[in-house]
This record gives C-alpha cells, structure tokens and sequence, in this order.
C-alpha cells in the first residue's frame, strides 16, 4: 500500500517484483507513466498552480486536510522530502499492472485533481476496485477504521 507519495515507490517497486505481489492499494496516490516525476504528474493536472506548501509544520497538516485536533500531533512528525524525490522520473512498463488484485482509494475532503483523475481512469475497469472515504488526504488519521476494513478487503 503506498499513499500519496509512495504511490510512486510501489509502482516502482510493483514493476520489478510483480510476481511476488498478491495486491496492490493505492492510497490517494500517485500513479504515474512511464518517465513522469511527481512533479511532471502534478503540472499534468495542474500546470499554472502555485506550488503547495513545504510539506512540513502546522500549514501543511491544514493544506492535507488533517481534523484540528490532530494538526498539531500531525504537524510534530512531518519533515522535508529530499528534493530528487519530487523529480526523479520513474520508468514503467505496466508490468505492475499484473498485480492480481489492484485497488484506489480516494478522499472526498480536499480531493486533488490528479488522485480524482486515476480513481476516475480505474472506476470502470473490472480488474480494480475503486472507493471513496468521506475525510481528507490524510484519511488513516481521521477515519482509521473505514481504512482498514478496505485494506482489510484487499488482501
């Protein structure tokens, strides 16, 4: 399971090992194409967009949508990403695609364009299975027990 970020750590991961995989979630992920960083994911859907802010302290726990009460807990464990991580491109040649079991989970609070846009692209198709959860990106925060039941269900 990887989420937000590390959708790009399992595809690439899922591309080298897909024989050794019985399942695969995306967590309001990035899912991207052959040769796309994260960055050229994220200008894909929104080219003119101001940049979001660092991905540390208090702004971001708010920008993820997190409850306030938990801001600040959440806020305590949030560093920097190296850098090459945002821009590092991936190579992809759809074997993870052979996953047996591949799932998208989505969020309705904050949903960002380029996560709607992969649940979106995977809805009809009968090999994934797509949900919602009603809470924000960080949704293993606000509702952990909707969470589970459907990693729970994608084994």
């Amino acid at each position: 399971m990887g989420h937000s970020y590390g959708g790009m750590v399992i595809t690439g991961v899922a591309e080298q090992v897909v024989s050794r995989l019985a399942s695969i979630v995306y967590l309001d992920a990035f899912l991207p194409a052959d040769g796309q960083s994260v960055v050229d994911v994220g200008q894909q859907y929104a080219p003119a967009a101001p940049p979001p802010p660092p991905f540390s302290g208090a702004g971001a726990a708010a920008f993820f949508g997190v409850n306030e009460k938990d801001r600040p807990w959440v806020a305590s464990k949030l560093t920097e990403q190296p850098p090459g991580t945002v821009t590092e491109k991936l190579r992809v040649t759809g074997a993870f695609l052979k996953v047996p079991r591949k799932s998208f989970i989505g969020v309705t609070k904050g949903e960002q364009p380029l996560f709607k846009a992969v649940a979106d692209r995977y809805a009809a198709d009968p090999a994934w299975q797509v949900h919602q959860v009603d809470g924000g990106h960080d949704v293993m925060i606000d509702k952990p027990d909707e969470l589970t039941a459907l990693l729970e269900a994608a084994i």
